[in-house]
């Protein structure tokens, strides 16, 4: 009967544990808009930076770190050319659960990664990707998950190949992480676990 008992519990903790995932959260080419739906459906306010008013103004702190970055105020374009190596970061004073950003009059070449790390500072190579390369302004790239909130705190974009290359994005967006009270996660997990034990000791008491 323990034996039985301890199946039960640890199949109720992994049911409530092991939520949907999506397969691939990275978004590119024309599917900004799923981007914006897929965020809005996981329950994430999305922020938009246009470049033309820095800094940010919505309750987020946003450091910008590059190589002789080039901010165009009026057209809203970030662009820069990279040499091996050198790179753009972005940073963030929380963590982020959805990133992304149209393409720019710049472009972006063939051998930009976009590294993404914690707020630790480690890099989570799941997320980490080449940055697929356009000059075509509609095109979109961006990381969220509707059904398993990513949590991230800096994105770097660097130049992986052996010659110069031009990163440039237009609009930028991202979200902030919505805490969750854990009492919401493991109240019904709880209650299910609790049920499964009063059962089981009325079962033993009928024996």
């Amino acid at each position: 009967m323990k034996r039985q008992l301890y199946l039960v519990i640890i199949t109720v903790l992994a049911v409530a544990v092991a939520g949907p995932t999506q397969a691939n959260p990275h978004y590119s080419n024309f599917n900004g808009s799923k981007f914006k739906a897929d965020t809005q459906e996981g329950g994430w306010s999305l922020i938009q930076e246009d470049f033309t008013n820095l800094p940010a103004t919505d309750g987020f702190e946003m450091h910008i770190l590059a190589h002789t970055v080039h901010i165009d105020h009026t057209d809203g374009d970030l662009g820069v050319q990279l040499n091996p190596d050198q790179f753009v970061k972005f940073s963030f004073d929380q963590e982020i659960a959805a990133f992304g950003f149209d393409y720019g009059k710049a472009g972006v070449s063939e051998s930009i990664k976009m590294e993404v790390f914690n707020s630790s500072g480690r890099e989570i190579p799941f997320l980490s990707q080449m940055v697929p390369a356009s000059n075509d302004l509609t095109n979109f790239y961006g990381i969220v998950d509707k059904n398993f909130p990513l949590q991230f705190q800096t994105i770097t974009f660097v130049n992986v190949g052996p010659e110069r290359a031009t990163w440039g994005i237009d609009n930028l967006y991202y979200a902030p992480v919505v805490p969750l009270p854990a009492a919401s996660w493991m109240a019904l997990p709880l209650l299910g676990i609790l049920g499964v034990i009063s059962r089981v000791r009325r079962m033993r008491r009928g024996a």
